[in-house]
């Protein structure tokens, strides 16, 4: 904590900074309170907020990123990236291979979009 900090009035947030994080403190709204912004800045529901200050830029993250992909294609093009891109094409088009992952819960992603509608089954007439 700073040595005389300021502490936030309504909505100001205060700031402050050492030599690892950047810290904020603010009010948050109750979760469950339904009430005006002016009504619930007036409690004391703090929050604190702490990041770090050697976060990466976007260009460092950009740069990353691109390194990684270099990486992946180096290793796709290498002797050990084909060996094993062929092993896994051949479990892909593996019918038997394909059933057996589906028994296994969890490790097929679900199928997105809508489900089928189901057919209406026409009701029994009591004649």
């Amino acid at each position: 904590m700073p040595k005389n900090p300021k502490w936030p009035d309504r909505d100001i947030v205060s700031n402050w900074n050492d030599d690892l994080f950047h810290y904020g403190v603010h009010r948050i709204k109750p979760e469950g309170l339904k009430a005006p912004k002016a009504e619930w800045a007036k409690l004391d529901n703090w929050q604190l907020i702490r990041e770090p200050h050697t976060k990466l830029s976007w260009d460092d993250v950009a740069i990353k990123e691109k390194t990684e992909e270099i990486e992946r294609i180096k290793f796709r093009s290498s002797n050990e990236g084909r060996i094993r891109f062929s092993r896994y094409w051949v479990a892909h088009e593996d019918a038997a291979f394909q059933a057996f992952k589906a028994l296994i819960p969890g490790i097929e992603s679900p199928k997105r979009g809508r489900k089928p509608k189901t057919p209406l089954v026409p009701e029994s007439s009591h004649d």
